[in-house]
This record gives structure tokens, sequence and C-alpha cells, in this order.
């Protein structure tokens, strides 16, 4: 027997108030990810065939992420090929995954939510629910690939400057005689004056 997970449409919009946004404004770009998520094509209840969306997101240091999908597959209406993009969030232990799709390239208005989905779940019996914005009766199944994590590297530090830059930027400062010349002594004083790499004159 299948396992369907279902919430309850209350609970639906209550995940949704916090988990489909795009990241607080302090949230830094810290993994890329790449997934893929199945939906019946043609038949609710099978996985044979199938439309397959295929993602590439942001990963934000809070698990909130942005991205794009493109979607593939056909029914009894024939075959497509278009674009989405993607909002939502993973858990922190990166199990589930909460997803907000929407501005597809058909131009047909879809726009789809899938709330705290397993992943790594295609090839089995599980399949979780969603449902399509402002059709909550409209239910949608999908089952969700594993995900492929890669980290970001932080941004690399701002340049401190040299030290002729410190001298020189001690020199505009007005520093004079004996103290610009113990300034340009120390080989290590690098940067803008008056600053923790070019102390300033005491």
């Amino acid at each position: 027997m299948r396992k369907i997970l279902i919430l309850g449409f209350a609970a639906i919009l209550a995940v949704l108030t916090l988990g489909l946004t795009s990241g607080s404004a302090n949230a830094a770009v810290t993994r890329t990810a790449t997934f893929t998520a199945i939906q019946p094509a043609g038949e609710f209840s099978q996985f044979n065939n199938v439309w397959t969306h295929t993602f590439a997101v942001d990963v934000n240091d809070d698990g909130t992420f942005t991205g794009t999908g493109g979607v593939s597959g056909s029914d009894q209406s024939g075959s497509a090929n278009f674009t989405e993009k993607v909002t939502g969030s993973f858990s922190a232990d990166d199990s589930h995954v909460t997803l907000h799709v929407f501005d597809r390239s058909t131009n047909d208005g879809v726009v789809w939510d899938l709330i705290d989905a397993p992943v790594d779940t295609i090839g089995t019996s599980d399949y979780s629910i969603g449902h399509i914005v402002g059709n909550p009766d409209y239910l949608l199944e999908w089952q969700i690939s594993a995900v492929k994590f890669t980290n970001v590297a932080p941004p690399a530090p701002a340049a401190l400057g040299n030290h002729g830059d410190c001298v020189s930027s001690a020199a505009h400062a007005g520093v004079k005689g004996k103290d610009l010349a113990a300034i340009a002594k120390v080989v290590t004083n690098v940067g803008t004056y008056n600053s923790p790499t070019c102390p300033a004159a005491v």
C-alpha cells in the first residue's frame, strides 16, 4: 500500500507563512543543490509515465533557497518542455523539502506548492501530496529524488591594501615628520591610516 503524506489545508497555510520565504535579509548562499521531482502524467497514482521537474537552486545558510527548473514529459495532449522558477526550503537535516513553483514559461498561470515532502522517494512506494495554489482541492502526487549539495566557498575578504596605502593615507591625514617615519618603518602597516591594520601614530 502506498504511503500518502498529506497535510491539512490549515497546516499548509501555516507552513507556507513560515517556510516559503526566500530567506532573511542576512541569509547568505552557502550551498547549491540539484534535485528532481516527478509527478504522474496522463493518469493519477502511477509513476511509469511522469512529468520530470529538474531543479537547480542556491541555498542560503538558513536552508531557504531560490532557483529554476526545467520540465519535460508527455501526456494525452503530447510532449512538452518548459521552464519554471522555484523558492522553498530544506529541513534542518535536509531530509525534507518545501517547494513553491511559479512563473512557468508556458504562461498558463499555474502555481503549485509542496510542503515538507521527504526526499529520496523516487523508486519507492511513498509519495507526497501537493496542490495548485488557489485551488487546494486540485491535488498533485509527487516523488522527490535524493538531493545533491555542493558547498559554495565564502567570498574572499576585501583587500586590506598595501604598505604604501598606509603611508600615503597617513600623509594625507596630516601626519608628518617622526610620526610619519615611524609609520613608514613598520612594513606590516597596510591599508587605510587610523584603521586596525594601519594604526594612528601615538
